[in-house]
């Protein structure tokens, strides 16, 4: 969501500096700097302690400056960050909140703590994930937009033309699935539903695009269950839209989310998507697209089966008026950052 802001606005009227907890490999430093970024690390609070954390913070904040505001993304731990740019002297601080759900923890309250003390603006992905972070505290809904050009429908030929370049089967039914792997994107569940849909059918590819933590545990039970020619592992890539465009169904089975880019994207593209019942329904754009299932494997894979079945191509179901009504589209939200970064 912060590239797809980053890579439309006006360079000449602000610029972005990232400040990170850790360098990730396949991640977007090469394009962060083509557009005259700056990266800057410091190490998490469990790496080197609380105290050092804010100090280092403070630091990169006073010698990297003057910046008109900080804009922190990190939900419960960006009441440490938005305290480092209160004491580094940076009057507008912005707290983000993209999740719905938080471990109830001493650290998750102090965390929505300081926000309520040192945050001079409360933004949220959606009105859930503003009430989990911000409680009763006022905030405003600033949708994860996307740029539509990229995802909405392109011709058959097209379509052709990229699976080709993607080494995707047409004719076999093509499933996508885009995000980090974690908890929270419960990639666990996913294979196993997987596993279950295989004793079905055997036309079908299942593709992972994203890297993380938890990838190496997720490429072992893949083996386990012998769905090393069913499951492809993609990497962090820099063209989900191109995935988007050619499979047939984009599932998300996650533990929790915000409002998750990824299913405005793939909603943009016309896809069928199934989805945790544990998301949001805002992002549901009413347009016979999202269907919310419970976590039981024995759904999944039937619900997986329904959509092999119809295989229908849902592209033409006025999800772009959907997406401008609703602010989706990122040249017309980007206006209100200047208003939030008084630039």
């Amino acid at each position: 969501m912060i590239m797809n802001i980053y890579r439309v606005i006006d360079k000449n009227r602000v610029q972005f500096d990232f400040l990170v907890k850790e360098r990730v490999e396949n991640g977007f430093e090469e394009e962060v700097i083509a557009l005259g970024g700056r990266i800057f690390c410091v190490p998490s609070p469990k790496k080197i302690g609380i105290y050092k954390y804010i100090k280092n913070q403070i630091a990169v904040m006073k010698e990297n400056g003057p910046y008109e505001a900080v804009h922190s993304h990190v939900n419960y731990d960006s009441g440490i960050s938005l305290l480092s740019a209160a004491i580094a002297g940076i009057k507008r601080r912005i707290s983000h909140s993209h999740n719905t759900e938080f471990p109830e923890s001493i650290n998750v309250k102090i965390g929505k703590a300081l926000i309520g003390i040192v945050a001079t603006e409360r933004l949220a992905c959606g009105k859930e994930a503003g009430v989990a972070l911000f409680g009763k505290r006022k905030f405003i809904v600033f949708p994860n937009a996307i740029d539509t050009s990229k995802y909405l429908p392109v011709s058959d030929e097209k379509e052709r033309e990229i699976a080709r370049e993607l080494q995707i089967d047409k004719n076999t039914f093509n499933i996508c699935h885009v995000g980090r792997f974690n908890v929270q994107k419960n990639h666990v569940f996913l294979i196993d539903v997987i596993a279950a849909f295989a004793e079905k059918t055997s036309d079908f590819k299942l593709y992972l695009l994203g890297e993380g933590e938890l990838r190496i545990t997720i490429e072992e039970l893949v083996r386990e269950k012998h769905l090393q020619d069913k499951i492809v592992f993609c990497g962090s890539v820099d063209n989900v839209s191109d995935y988007l465009h050619v499979v047939d169904c984009f599932v998300l089975p996650s533990n929790f989310e915000g409002l998750p880019v990824s299913l405005v994207e793939a909603q943009c593209a016309g896809l069928q998507c199934l989805v945790s019942e544990h998301i949001t329904t805002e992002v549901d754009f009413k347009v016979g697209l999202l269907k919310y299932i419970p976590l039981d494997v024995n759904r999944w894979e039937e619900a997986l089966y329904e959509v092999q079945r119809r295989n229908e191509n849902s592209k033409e179901h006025g999800q772009l008026q959907v997406i401008l009504e609703r602010n989706y589209d990122i040249y017309r939200s980007v206006d209100s950052i200047y208003q939030y970064y008084g630039v």
